[in-house]
């Protein structure tokens, strides 16, 4: 699954809300993350994965999501980057 793959997003009930109001994160950042040039996908079981990337803004994004059905990422959580997970996404 590559981040460019994604057709549309599905935002669970509160998830926006709860990302705006514990992380910061406004949708639109994360949306446009997985558009971005450094957007890295691991898949971390079943239909679950972790996209690193930055936003246009150059804010690095950790963001968790379902990948189904295909083509549809619905948003976990969304939140900054740790300095750790930043180095793994130059890394790459």
């Amino acid at each position: 699954m590559r981040p460019r793959d994604v057709r549309s997003f599905r935002w669970p009930r509160g998830v926006g809300d709860k990302i705006e109001a514990k992380h910061g994160v406004q949708q639109d950042e994360v949306e446009d993350a997985f558009f971005h040039k450094t957007a890295r996908t691991r898949r971390t079981g079943g239909s679950r994965y972790l996209l690193l990337s930055q936003t246009p803004g150059g804010r690095y994004m950790f963001v968790a999501f379902d990948w189904e059905p295909p083509g549809v990422a619905t948003i976990l959580t969304a939140r900054d980057m740790t300095i750790a997970e930043r180095r793994l996404c130059r890394r790459k």
